[in-house]
């Protein structure tokens, strides 16, 4: 440890001895100082203060770890502020920093404007809340001028005056993500003054192109215009007017001393743009050009770069005697001041360079990525060579010896991780590659914002190009006799025989950036010096230290070069079985290798051709999904046979022509030496072929251009991973529990558990060991070798015609049915894991099976018509998974394995476009929006599409999970289409490439809800996986066109015609009697039967398949997903449907209630809550108001763990089971907030006084009374997780049917609207166990007892009570002996309450001294 960060931390615990600060809280501004907090610090309303404020500033002078921090409610004021900012000015890692509501003033908002302009690094800033006046605002605005990195920064509630100035000082060009939740007269104030300065910006720059010197003037003095603003092009006024030759107003501009040395976005400052255009009377005037005499310019661009210095020893006699020692044993010399390097590594920092890269093989199966990969490390070539299965992972060392040259070696695995890095770090530094590297970096990343940048460019220019044409085409149409005017003009064309190249800035290769400009080695070094960071101590003392660097045979690993870097090497599997684990490895911490097969792409077969661009385009689009940004070099195989330059040419340009619009293609690195966008290379010659010579330095040269290369690593986290892999290759465990690595971790001097995750969670990103902790169970379990996890998923997902495994035999003795169930038809019988997962610890396999199920590489499975009885039933259905990977490729397949192709080529063939169908849509999935009108056709769709292998599987993951329990029959499954059977519908999905989607079709009388839930848990599963596609729900129309549903509802709603393409026009009643079965009814109905309440996230699944059952019983049910459409406004809409319904149905769960419980601290309207408060209310009130409000009965539906929505919700299925029963349940709502949700009760007051026209409720319920109240009245309980849900949802849909039939009956009745009665359920543990509710009788009628249960109507009949008490009994839901007793017993049921339904007093009397006879527990 350095004095500084002695000093430090010292001052540090001097600041937090001042304060009042929780444990926890100097806990984690320590693990700041100590560089071991991860990656995250959440210290809201810690009390921090301005003392706690500078405490976190002190203990992040030396931090290289934290990206987040967030500070927000700690009234750090301005000198907290201050302090941070101060500190903040030399940080190069925090991104995020969260100052909310923290009584900022101005001179803090000051300072840190001033630490923006030197800060590169953070990305996000909240200011939001604070103290700030408009001479803050202007200075945060003018600062982004300078600071071209922040993306964000929320600066809204502290005033309209600062929002404005802000606007006003935010340069014009300065593109800026802000917030301005409950500001909109901040918002309104800050766009006003936006569109002011960009006013002011074009009159500037439009009066310096126009020569307007007097306007310019103006704008200059009268507007205080920026004279050094930039517009899009980073041109300022002065380059607009050295550009149009206006010399008036360059004078001018000078004059007012204008920047002449500012260069814009091509590198030219106003003097280069002058000359270029040949501007003799501009580029002659004193002062425009900057640096002197022209003739010095060029002399200083031919002076060579400098090198960076290599550290020297001091001067004197010691330095001249090394020399002489050097020459005499330079190996030996060498080695010592290595080692003595290497102390100073640890001494100082104690965190080296992370040395470290991923190398990942991706492409077709069989296009030769192994023999790529053994020709890369100069193996010999195998033709005999096996597909890899699954994955396979080494590591291999990288010696290099200087940023262009490099050698490869494998990596002997005892080398300790700690010395290697170390070593490393010291070579690195002792020749000075880390500067080099460090150079390379900030260049990649340059290399890629321009391509990226110019990728976007050039789609912006052929958008417009389609654009001019289309205008064009419909002008031509108008005005024939004007075709040739309008017609736009031709774009130029790179001619066939060219293959293009990419700009010379986008593709300098690495050895060419030492001719630009760098950093001063001085200022680079003290920059280094800032970034090395300390952390918790090694866990090693001095000794222990000295002993290992000594032992370490450093000769083994420095050879002659001057650093060494280890790439861990991953060749995925090219069979698409195996796609689906690619999002395990697939990140932007890799290097890229494409592998295709000339030989394919030039074959006679036009399918092979064409399967494999398909393959190319699908990693590319993967890339973008999965490692955006990441560098891809092409490779093409099979150099042997397709051997000469003009074939590598045209198939150089083919890749260029087919691939550079898809969005990874900025990341491709271009061959500059053999001028190609790809390497053709020949495995037969291994090592021997100079084009892997060329691929294996421009993989290594690369990858060391990677940020994370060069990243610093705390010392500890490698002691650490040193030990985790000692176990794992001496003990051959592959798996430990969090506790032994915990253990172990303080050993290393992690000294808490908090600490040891963050050191698991870097070791994770560079696949050293995986480590899943947002995975239920598999946070207890670190896997030690990533490799060891693939293998044991590729027992049961793989292709297993061609890879098989020792275990298979004994797995089929176990039973044929069950290993043909697995290889044919994707279904996993638990009993085979004890097989193929033998080697599995004790207690693993089932956090291991839910890693499976967190990915979608299974689900668990019930099949439907397996009807055993009794305990063999229940252990039959929970011990069965389906595995989406290994379904058939078709329905026509066989075998699950038969097909090794994309599913997407497969479905091609399969699945065709067949176009209009009814009860038909389609959603299309896309990296970017292509809807320009209301239809789309087939071809436009297709070429927006993307499509990523294993999406359909795993879609149909999802879907099965919520659709198995309403199927009658086994479903047809495969991984391009399925079919799903259920009682009240069939519904067809199938993976049609033509649309770039999936197709469902729902075979129902009435398939609208149905369609739209499976749209609502398509998109959610796809969004989940695939953030950045983009699902949008298509209605076919004809063989060539599909429509957008939203176009189609739209008119439907407004009663409009349609129109499709120039000639087709749709009459409403065309769409209806088209798409009608898909459209929603006009408008809301006046009366439903039932209200589902529901919490989406957490009970979708129950609601998608009980609905359907509803409707099949005949009652109209208000389902929100069903009813409400885009547009309306929700919570009014939702509460008249409540009040229009005769029953409402709120469906109790964990996962309902769970989010309610943030309401204690987060006052927001929770919808959910709202409808319960609602239905309460209106309940009591449809007595005295029968004709305005409908509802009659609340009939809650308790669910348990079997219908939770786990991957839809936050708690794990296991997480909920805790809670399945009742009392459980209840005493989970207790634990609710006592307090009233201001803003729900607000909600609700309005819809009373607005809609109902009531006066709204004088007081209302915390939100634990709320979800208590519904614990006291009947209800439907289905806790018991071993009953079929087939059959439970059979019988809550009954329940349900037969309440509404009774609630019916007393309304026709004009009986009155019933009273809430008490719950008497007292075993939840029951099957599909129920608290009664009030059935029908088959006749309903007000004087009819046969809706009471036998044993009452005896009881009654016992005591001559039958005839005079019905009518009060029915009239409160009573309908069982225990019913009555227990309300007697409680007292809810009273004389008053029976004299109020017009029983006698005797009999009421009668009633009441009979029932307080009986038991509760014991009644007949």
């Amino acid at each position: 440890m350095s004095g500084g960060e002695k000093r430090a931390r010292e001052e540090v615990e001097a600041l937090l001895a001042q304060t009042k600060l929780k444990d926890g809280v100097k806990d984690q501004i320590r693990a700041i100082a100590n560089n071991t907090c991860g990656e995250g610090i959440y210290l809201v309303g810690a009390g921090l203060g301005v003392i706690g404020a500078r405490a976190v500033a002190e203990a992040l002078k030396h931090n290289t770890c934290l990206k987040q921090l967030r500070l927000a409610v700690n009234s750090i004021g301005d000198e907290g502020a201050v302090a941070l900012a101060e500190m903040l000015k030399h940080n190069t890692a925090l991104k995020q920093l969260y100052l909310y509501n923290n009584r900022i003033g101005d001179e803090g908002a000051v300072t840190l404007a001033e630490m923006l302009k030197h800060n590169t690094t953070m990305t996000l800033l909240d200011l939001t809340n604070n103290s700030i006046t408009p001479v803050g605002g202007a200075a945060l605005g003018a600062a982004l001028d300078q600071n071209r990195t922040l993306e964000t920064l929320w600066i809204n509630k502290n005033s309209t005056a600062t929002a404005r100035a802000f606007g006003a000082a935010l340069p014009v060009d300065r593109e800026l993500s802000t917030d301005w939740f409950d500001d909109d007269e901040g918002k309104a104030a800050f766009n006003e003054a936006r569109a002011e300065k960009k006013r002011q910006h074009e009159q500037l720059f439009a009066a310096c192109k126009d020569g307007d010197a007097p306007a310019v003037t103006s704008l200059m003095e009268q507007d205080n215009a920026d004279i050094n603003q930039h517009n899009a092009q980073g041109d300022t006024p002065l380059h607009v007017a050295c550009r149009h030759n206006q010399p008036a107003v360059v004078e001018l501009l000078l004059k007012r001393d204008a920047d002449t040395a500012v260069k814009n976005k091509k590198g030219e400052t106003p003097y280069d743009v002058a000359q270029a255009n040949g501007h003799a009377a501009i580029t002659s005037m004193d002062g425009l050009k900057p640096g002197g005499k022209p003739s010095e310019q060029p002399q200083q661009q031919q002076q060579p770069k400098q090198e960076p210095p290599a550290p020297t020893p001091a001067a004197g006699p010691k330095q001249e005697q090394q020399a002489a020692q050097d020459q005499q044993q330079p190996e030996k010399a060498r080695r010592e001041r290595l080692q003595q390097r290497m102390r100073e590594v640890i001494a100082r920092f104690n965190a080296t360079m992370a040395g470290r890269a991923k190398l990942i093989f991706i492409g077709q199966g069989r296009a030769g990525k192994t023999s790529t990969f053994h020709s890369l490390i100069g193996h010999m070539f195998n033709k005999h060579e096996h597909s890899t299965h699954g994955a396979a992972s080494t590591d291999l060392a990288v010696i290099v010896e200087s940023m262009d040259v490099h050698d490869w070696q494998e990596l002997d695995a005892e080398i300790s991780e700690l010395m290697r890095s170390l070593c490393g770090t010291a070579l690195a530094q002792e020749s000075g590659v880390d500067w080099e590297m460090k150079q390379a970096m900030m260049k990649a990343k340059a290399d890629l914002e321009s391509r990226i940048a110019q990728h976007h460019q050039q789609q912006r220019q052929q958008e417009a190009e389609k654009a001019k044409k289309a205008a064009a085409a419909k002008l031509k149409q108008k005005q024939l006799q004007n075709a040739k005017e309008t017609r736009p003009r031709p774009s130029s064309r790179t001619s066939p025989a060219t293959v293009p190249k990419p700009t010379k800035a986008s593709h300098d290769s690495a050895s060419a950036s030492k001719k630009h400009a760098t950093l001063n080695p001085s200022s680079q070094s003290d920059a280094a010096a800032r970034d090395n960071t300390t952390t918790a101590t090694t866990g090693m003392s001095a000794e222990e230290m000295e002993k290992a660097i000594k032992e370490f045979n450093v000769g083994a690993v420095m050879g002659e070069g001057k650093a060494r870097v280890t790439f861990k090497i991953f060749d995925l599997g090219g069979q698409s079985t195996f796609y689906i684990f690619h999002p395990f490895f697939l990140t932007e911490y890799a290097v890229y290798l494409l592998v295709f097969s000339m030989e394919d792409l030039l074959h006679q077969d036009e399918s092979k051709r064409a399967e494999t661009w398909e393959f190319m385009e699908h990693w590319l689009s993967s890339l973008h999904l999965h490692a955006k940004g990441a560098p891809v070099l092409i490779v093409g195989t099979f150099a042997d046979k397709i051997n000469e330059r003009k074939q590598h040419e045209n198939i150089s340009r083919d890749i260029h022509n087919r691939l550079r619009h898809n969005p990874a293609f900025p990341g491709v690195i271009h061959n500059d030496k053999h001028g190609l966008w790809f390497w053709p290379v020949d495995n037969t010659k291994s090592i021997r072929d100079p084009m892997i010579q060329d691929l294996r330095q421009t993989i290594s040269s690369t990858a060391l251009a990677q940020e994370y290369v060069s990243q610093e690593v705390a010392v500890p986290y490698l002691h650490l991973y040193d030990k985790l892999n000692a176990i794992a290759r001496d003990e051959k465990r592959p798996l430990l529990t969090i506790d032994e690595v915990v253990k172990i971790a303080r050993t290393c001097g992690l000294r808490t558990r908090q600490e040891t995750r963050a050191c698991l969670q870097f070791l994770h990103l560079y696949s050293m060991v995986l480590y899943y902790d947002n995975v239920p169970g598999m946070e207890d379990y670190v896997i030690l070798s990533p490799q060891w996890a693939v293998d044991m998923m590729t027992r049961v997902i793989r292709n297993f015609d061609l890879h098989h495994d020792v275990r298979d035999g004994e797995a089929r003795a176990i039973g044929a049915q069950l290993w043909d169930d697995l290889v044919d038809r994707g279904i996993l019988h638990r009993r085979l894991l004890d097989v193929l997962w033998r080697d599995l610890e004790g207690g693993t396999i089932e956090p291991f099976l839910q890693l499976m199920m967190e990915y979608g590489l299974c689900i668990q499975y019930t099949a439907p018509m397996v009807r055993l009885f009794g305990p063999q039933q229940q252990h039959q259905q929970h011990q069965q998974y389906l595995v989406p990977a290994i379904l058939p490729m078709t329905l026509e397949d066989e075998q699950a394995s038969s097909s090794v192709t994309l599913s997407t080529a497969a479905a091609q063939q399969a699945n065709r476009y067949a176009g209009y169908e009814e009860k038909t849509a389609y959603v299309a999935f896309s990296l970017r929006d292509f809807k320009s009108g209301v239809s789309a056709k087939i071809a436009d769709t297709q070429q927006a599409s993307f499509l990523p292998e294993g999406l359909f599987p795993m879609v149909l993951a999802r879907v099965m999970a919520h659709m198995q329990h309403g199927a009658t029959e086994p479903p047809m499954l495969s991984r391009t289409d399925a079919v799903i059977f259920m009682d009240v519908a069939e519904i067809e999905m199938q993976l049609v490439p033509a649309v770039g989607g999936i197709k469902i079709k729902v075979m129902a009388a009435r398939p609208r809800t149905l369609l739209h839930m499976l749209y609502n848990t398509i998109t959610t599963a796809v969004t989940q996986r695939y953030p950045e596609l983009k699902a949008t729900l298509l209605l076919p129309f004809n063989d060539t066109r599909l429509l957008f549903f939203e176009d189609v509802h739209t008119h439907h709603t407004n009663k409009k015609a349609l129109r499709v393409g120039r000639s087709q026009l749709l009459s409403p009643g065309d769409l209806v009697a088209k798409y009608g079965p898909l459209l929603p009814v006009m408008g809301q109905q006046d009366k439903y039967d039932v209200f589902i309440s529901y919490r989406q996230r957490g009970n979708r699944g129950l609601v998608m398949t009980l609905y359907p059952k509803l409707d099949q019983h005949g009652l109209v049910t208000f389902v929100d997903a069903n009813n409400l459409e885009t547009g309306v406004n929700f919570k009014h809409a939702c509460m008249t449907a409540l009040h229009n319904s005769t029953v409402a149905c709120p469906v109790v769960s964990v996962g309902a209630i769970h989010q309610m419980r943030s309401l204690s601290h987060t006052d927001t309207c929770d919808n959910v809550l709202l409808e319960w408060m609602a239905m309460l209310e209106l309940q009591q009130l449809a007595r005295q108001h029968p004709d305005n409000i409908r509802l009659r009965r609340v009939v809650p539906l308790f669910v348990g763990s079997g219908w939770h929505d786990s991957s839809h919700h936050v708690m794990s299925a296991a997480e909920v089971s805790e809670y399945d029963s009742f009392d459980r349940l209840k005493r989970l709502a207790t634990k609710l907030p006592d307090v009233v949700s201001e803003k729900t009760a607000s909600a609700l007051d309005q819809f009373f006084s607005q809609v109902l026209h009531l006066p709204p409720p004088q007081q209302h319920k915390s939100v634990r009374e709320v979800v208590l109240s519904l614990f006291d009245i009947d209800a439907v309980v289905v806790f018991d997780a071993t009953v079929d849900r087939t059959s439970q949802l059979r019988d809550i849909a009954e329940k349900v049917r037969q309440v509404v039939v009774s609630a019916r009956s007393k309304q026709q009745a004009g009986s009155g609207a019933t009273t809430a009665c008490r719950s008497t359920q007292t075993s939840s543990s029951t099957s599909t166990a129920t608290t009664p509710v009030t059935p029908s009788p088959a006749t309903p009628s007000s004087s009819s007892p046969s809706s009471f249960e036998p044993e009452l109507i005896q009881w009654l009949n016992r005591h001559s009570l039958l005839p005079h008490v019905k009518s009060a009994l029915i009239e409160h839901g009573i309908d069982t002996v225990e019913v009555l007793v227990a309300l007697v017993h409680e007292r809810e049921l009273t004389m008053q309450m029976l004299k109020d339904s017009k029983v006698a007093v005797g009999h009421a009397m009668k009633l009441l001294r009979e029932a307080k006879k009986c038991n509760v527990d014991s009644t007949a």
